[in-house]
């Protein structure tokens, strides 16, 4: 059996290897099976696909894979996801400016859905407003991320966290502000 997840786990990081250089859907099993050193039918006993592949390596992202305290928000979570992106910088850079079938940003947004939830189940009506919302919120955020893991030399995680939640309260107090105002097309 031990042979089996050696195989598994060298697929797994060869993926993941490639996923540092360019997003998955330039990646070819063929791609994998030459950096991993293996045949493609020995890849097929353990994948039926590449994007199996790419689940895997999502369910078992500690990153985003979090069983946080009862009492944290989203934004006591912000900071250590930060920490957590950083550490493999390329790797998360390439898996969220890929956006089609099986993202990261789609696993990202269910795997927070339930933090989400309980931050914002009193303010928020109806399942279609809050998805709207979630992933509105969601896919802001992970521009911020592809903006900053892009940059030669990023800010630390902690200042980039802070600078993501300053900038996030500013647009909403924002936003309240143009709220209050009655519109102006309703003066006629």
């Amino acid at each position: 059996m031990a042979a089996n997840n050696t195989t598994e786990t060298v697929i797994v990081e060869s993926t993941k290897d490639l996923m540092r250089q360019m997003t998955i859907d330039k990646i070819s099993v063929t791609d994998i099976c030459e950096h991993a050193g293996i045949s493609r039918r020995n890849f097929y006993r353990y994948f039926v696909d590449k994007y199996k592949v790419i689940d895997t390596i999502y369910r078992r992202d500690p990153v985003v894979n979090f069983d946080l305290p009862a009492d944290w928000t989203v934004w006591d979570y912000f900071p250590e996801l930060c920490k957590g992106l950083a550490k493999d910088r390329r790797f998360y850079l390439y898996a969220f400016l890929y956006k089609g079938k099986h993202s990261f940003r789609s696993y990202c947004i269910e795997q927070v859905h339930s933090v989400v939830t309980r931050d914002f189940k009193d303010i928020l009506e109806g399942e279609q407003l809050f998805h709207f919302y979630i992933s509105h919120i969601s896919n802001m955020c992970f521009d911020y991320f592809v903006l900053w893991l892009s940059q030669e030399r990023p800010i630390p995680p902690e200042d980039f966290a802070r600078w993501v939640a300053e900038k996030v309260s500013l647009l909403a107090a924002r936003q309240a502000e143009l709220a209050a105002e009655p519109p102006k097309c309703l003066d006629d």
